[in-house]
């Protein structure tokens, strides 16, 4: 019986822990992406895990994960971003910028890749420029996201219109030598009249 009530004691206890310990998230990271455009939807995508292990979507992917140079990093992530748009990788997360910032949570270890829509404003069409960012466990990583140009509207000339110009072509040019050598042939014809005329007066 003392056996049965201890044990009934220490299940009691196990129970009651399990029941105050709050549930663990996916994890406890943070990613906060800056943007001057509101309302510009950002989509992100794990990589990698926390034991810097490609993450099943992209277990096929020719990427080099360690990078030692901005090049590197740079056609890293335009790896990464090509083999989503082929493979269409579903995001980890996605959200839309309000007053200036994008905030992700509850994200774990690993490297992400981050992805932004297109939008329009009165110079063009413009897309965030895609970048990979490795968030550490339990840290919040922010980062300044830039925008480029994918259809830059063509800036009017203040001027106004101009006055068609002429073709610069060498089709335009060759009269001239022949009516200068027209006339050189007509001056000198018209000497020889004025010499024999002279010659006729005398």
């Amino acid at each position: 019986m003392k056996k049965r009530s201890w044990s009934r004691l220490l299940l009691s206890c196990l129970c009651t822990v399990l029941l105050l310990t709050p549930a663990r998230a996916a994890g406890d990271g943070a990613l906060i992406l800056s943007y001057d455009y509101e309302g510009v939807t950002f989509q992100i995508y794990q990589v990698t895990d926390g034991s810097q292990g490609l993450t099943d979507p992209f277990q096929d992917c020719p990427v080099r994960l360690s990078c030692a140079t901005n090049e590197q990093r740079t056609e890293r992530t335009k790896t990464l971003a090509r083999y989503v748009e082929q493979h269409r990788i579903p995001a980890t997360g996605s959200g839309a910028v309000l007053q200036g910032t994008a905030a992700f949570s509850g994200l774990e270890p690993g490297l992400y890749l981050v992805l932004g829509s297109a939008h329009k404003s009165e110079s063009g069409t413009y897309r965030p420029a895609p970048v990979t960012l490795w968030i550490p466990a339990g840290a919040s990583v922010s980062a300044q996201i830039k925008p480029e140009a994918e259809t830059p509207v063509q800036p009017e000339d203040p001027t106004g219109p101009r006055a068609p110009e002429l073709p610069q072509t060498g089709q335009l040019w060759w009269p001239v030598p022949c009516l200068a050598l027209a006339g050189g042939l007509l001056l000198a014809a018209g000497l020889r009249r004025a010499k024999g005329a002279k010659r006729h007066e005398t």
